[in-house]
């Protein structure tokens, strides 16, 4: 049996150019893969495509993003991998990881992995 995958636009992943790299997240999987490809510097344009892409896998946008999701790190590694964001500055992904996973995160304090076991959708 084939693993299903997914097409997705992580805000940190640019090119030189400034156009938006589509990534592949991999069901069973942690993490992504970057496409050569190169969509363009349109966020919304470049989040349609995916979108479109993944209805041409035969994936929902809901589909799409457990698949996303599951590809997180676990709950235990996520206090380090937030950690790392802040040094980093990447509040592009911190403000995503609000905005998308757990709207109550507080983006300028310290996260418990135990607050983040929480963190689940549910799709049906």
């Amino acid at each position: 049996m084939t693993a299903k995958m997914a097409i997705t636009i992580i805000e940190t992943e640019i090119a030189k150019d400034g156009g938006y790299i589509p990534c592949v997240v991999k069901e069973g999987e942690t993490g992504y893969h970057k496409t050569d490809w190169n969509w363009g510097p349109d966020l919304n344009t470049a989040r349609e495509l995916a979108d479109n892409y993944n209805l041409n896998l035969g994936l929902s946008k809901e589909e799409a993003v457990k698949l996303v999701i599951q590809s997180f790190p676990k709950p235990s590694d996520i206090h380090k991998s937030l950690d790392n964001l802040r040094s980093q500055n990447s509040e592009a992904v911190l403000e995503w990881i609000r905005e998308n996973v757990h709207p109550d995160l507080d983006l300028d304090a310290d996260v418990n992995p135990a607050d983040i076991t929480d963190w689940t959708l549910e799709w049906d």
